[in-house]
């Protein structure tokens, strides 16, 4: 004998059910998203704590090849983060190590995205690298260092001001940043993460957005990496371009 379905039996979803079903799918995705984007960070920030040894690497080989000095690295002193490409090809830097792949511009593949414009092969023979380097080299017969830029002081400028400065005639300079090994200075770094303002525009490695910094890895010169938050960033050097970190 056949008995009828219950007709109830063969409803589909109810309004309710699919917005709760909806709100499901669209959690879910976001967080994969949040997931990914966690992962897609933590890739791009050991990539860059990566460059900065090997590119500190790079220009300790310099000071070794020329008895403790730091010579001709950058091409343009006011911009630290515009190198002679003697520096680049002589030490065996690849775009892989000049660039970030966090910086939503500017590429690995040497390439500015955002401009449309070649940084590898930069005009004038420089190459432009997604790293800053505080180095103070001299850069051909120019022995005036950063003479062309303005540095803040460091946050522990009480404690180590006496022992930076030195007089000049009757001025009083600062070494701030490393000229030769073993002569202590304001800012013992080699090479950072890309964060500078240029005619109005930031770029950077890491960004929140257009307009703030996530923030930066710094490296120093005894070899050790801090990651500096963006809220505790500033412009500390003042130049043909402004460096934040």
């Amino acid at each position: 004998m056949q008995t009828r379905s219950d007709p109830s039996r063969a409803r589909g979803f109810t309004m309710v059910e699919l917005m709760v079903a909806i709100v499901i799918v669209v959690v879910l995705a976001a967080i994969a998203m949040i997931g990914y984007g966690r992962i897609r960070l933590s890739g791009n920030k050991a990539a860059s704590i990566n460059n900065i040894r090997n590119l500190s690497a790079a220009a300790l080989a310099v000071a070794a090849d020329h008895n403790g000095r730091f010579v001709d690295i950058h091409s343009n002193q006011a911009v630290p983060y515009r190198f002679s490409r003697t520096f680049r090809d002589d030490y065996n830097i690849s775009r892989d190590n000049a660039y970030s792949n966090a910086n939503d511009c500017w590429k690995t593949d040497g390439y500015d995205h955002c401009q449309d414009r070649d940084l590898w092969d930069f005009s004038g023979g420089d190459t432009v690298f997604g790293y800053a380097c505080m180095i103070n080299d001299q850069v051909g017969a120019n022995t005036s260092g950063w003479a062309t830029g303005d540095f803040e002081e460091p946050d522990n400028w009480e404690r180590i001001k006496d022992k930076v400065s030195f007089k000049e005639g009757r001025t009083t300079k600062v070494r701030w940043v490393p000229r030769r090994l073993g002569v202590e200075v304001a800012y013992p770094l080699l090479f950072m993460d890309l964060c500078r303002i240029y005619n109005g525009q930031i770029v950077g490695n890491f960004m929140k957005n257009d307009e703030e910094p996530l923030g930066v890895h710094v490296g120093y010169l005894d070899g050790h990496i801090e990651w500096v938050d963006g809220d505790k960033m500033k412009v500390r050097y003042r130049g043909g371009a402004d460096v934040l970190w």
